[in-house]
């Protein structure tokens, strides 16, 4: 995996334009076994068009608007951490850090309620705030791997991804 990769995917049968005129060749990074989302409708960002979180929040929403679907976007930075932003057709409904202690810049918030909520109306589980927050309150030593384990308590990836994800030494 690069040392900074953004994804974004929709829950529909392909990548929406407002993602595929942003899209690289080929994958890096993304979901292979996501409930309900294809493979296909996953795209990495191409090198050299590293967005902000602001930028990667309002690509989210306008994908998940053009293919009026609920969509995902995260960007991983040095395995350090994971920034991961949900939408739906409203717009931009959650953001969340996974690893927080080791983004360097102004944290974003951690919308903890928001993300529940999405995963009630969008995901096949329903984790509460609390269990959500169990997984950005753990230090990963791959954030990635946080980041698979908060998609699994979703339900969105198989539990088994979820597990055995290496932490910090506390």
């Amino acid at each position: 995996m690069g040392l900074w990769v953004q994804n974004v995917g929709v829950k529909a049968p392909s990548v929406p334009a407002a993602v595929a005129s942003r899209a690289a060749a080929e994958r890096d990074s993304t979901p292979e076994q996501m409930d309900g989302w294809a493979w296909a409708t996953w795209a990495t960002l191409a090198g050299g068009a590293f967005l902000d979180l602001e930028e990667l929040d309002a690509l989210a929403a306008d994908a998940a608007r053009e293919a009026a679907v609920p969509a995902l976007a995260y960007s991983v930075h040095d395995s350090d951490s994971v920034y991961v932003v949900g939408g739906d057709p409203s717009g931009p409904r959650f953001r969340l850090m996974v690893n927080p202690e080791a983004w360097e810049d102004e944290l974003p918030p951690q919308e903890v309620d928001a993300a529940a909520a999405w995963a009630r109306e969008h995901a096949p589980l329903d984790p509460s705030p609390e269990e959500i927050a169990d997984v950005l309150g753990r230090q990963f030593v791959f954030a990635e791997d946080g980041l698979n384990v908060l998609l699994a308590r979703m339900g969105l990836l198989p539990a088994e991804l979820g597990e055995g994800a290496q932490e910090m030494p506390g």
